[in-house]
């Protein structure tokens, strides 16, 4: 059976297909750009994570540095204010020391 429409009529447009795809699509190009983005950040925080040293060990070596090591003692001597004047939680909070090596 042939269906006669008059000159001009349109028949409607299906979305559903380009719809459907459309996000999938934009997830996939972020994850693709984005990917290096990623890489980049976990490289860094393995960096800073492999090469944390111990505070205590750091003022107890004698090849540190004079002046990290009184900033070392001085970060010591603020932990125990906080702990026992401010009466805060200190836990493992800055007991760690990373150089990174940035300007």
């Amino acid at each position: 059976m042939c269906v006669l429409r008059p000159l001009g009529a349109v028949r409607p447009m299906h979305y559903a297909f380009p719809v459907k795809v459309f996000p999938g699509f934009c997830i996939s190009l972020v994850l693709i750009f984005d990917f290096g983005y990623y890489v980049q950040a976990i490289r860094g925080e393995y960096q800073i994570l492999a090469h944390r040293k111990s505070i205590d060990k750091l003022i107890a070596d004698p090849k540190t540095d004079s002046k990290l090591r009184q900033q070392l003692q001085l970060v010591q001597r603020l932990r125990a204010f906080a702990k026992t004047e401010l009466k805060l939680p200190v836990d493992g909070s800055y007991a760690k020391y990373v150089a990174l090596h940035r300007r």
